[in-house]
């Protein structure tokens, strides 16, 4: 099968196969995990905000929610989520032995919806190229994610947020008081963004593409002919607070989308 202008989507451009809610788990949550799915997210920062600004549910364990130790879970603990996952500027501290012996049980969404993340990309460049990487929702409001992307045969310089959804309201994308970071690694790229801290502004479903990161590449094309530069979306490249899975969040809730990638050839002049 041919390659579409390097733009490698699964079923033809749709979003795939349904994906579900990461349910809540029976043991007690870590600290920071504030919806009790067993990992801390960017849906943790959402569902803290959600649950004091948009009528949420309440976290599984205050205990585990109050990432700030003050007695008081508000607004601040979401941010410190998210500034300790991809500010490195807030370590989450331990959770006390028995702090949640007992727990709320918030009962995840039934919803499972199509929800994809993809890489486009040119199919040849010489030298220098950028892709984006790109969401499909046609089921879902999308309030937030965080991305991992490797790079195998060429490198990423750079990522760039202009342009896209993650871009605040006032540069044409869809972001308010929210927070969005972005940066490189040796063999990737990485990204985390919320759309609105208080869990209440969200891309709306739809079947359309919307672009979330612009990824700047560098390749050195060969003395001759071609070689391939890959560029996946995988689960493990580490942002300041540590490694990330790609993850979408709805509502509060994470969601693992179907994940694709895009081959181009580098080649020389």
């Amino acid at each position: 099968m041919s390659r579409l202008s390097g733009l490698v989507l699964l079923l033809a451009g749709c979003a795939g196969p349904d994906v579900c809610v990461e349910p809540v788990v029976a043991s007690a949550p870590g600290m920071g995990d504030a919806n009790g799915d067993g990992a801390v997210d960017v849906s943790d920062g959402l569902f803290l905000g959600r649950s004091l600004f948009a009528g949420g549910a309440a976290p599984v364990c205050d205990a585990a929610a109050d990432v700030l130790g003050d007695g008081v879970v508000d607004a601040a603990d979401g941010v410190s989520v998210f500034r300790s996952l991809y500010a490195g500027t807030f370590p989450l501290p331990a959770l006390a032995e028995g702090a949640c012996a007992s727990v709320r049980s918030p009962a995840p969404p039934e919803v499972c919806a199509p929800v994809a993340l993809a890489v486009s990309a040119p199919a040849k460049a010489i030298g220098a190229f950028d892709a984006s990487i790109t969401l499909t929702s046609p089921g879902l409001d999308v309030q937030g994610w965080q991305l991992s992307l490797t790079a195998t045969g060429c490198s990423v310089s750079a990522v760039d947020l202009s342009g896209t959804i993650a871009a605040y309201t006032t540069d044409g994308g869809l972001r308010r008081e929210g927070f969005a970071e972005s940066g490189t690694t040796k063999d990737g790229a990485w990204s985390g963004v919320a759309l609105g801290w208080k869990g209440d502004a969200a891309a709306p479903a739809s079947a359309d593409t919307a672009k979330l990161l612009t990824v700047h590449v560098a390749a050195s094309p060969p003395a001759s002919g071609c070689a391939p530069c890959v560029l996946t979306l995988a689960d493990g490249q580490s942002a300041p607070g540590g490694a990330l899975r790609n993850v979408v969040s709805s509502a509060g809730w994470s969601y693992r989308p179907t994940l694709g990638s895009a081959t181009v050839d580098v080649c020389g002049g």
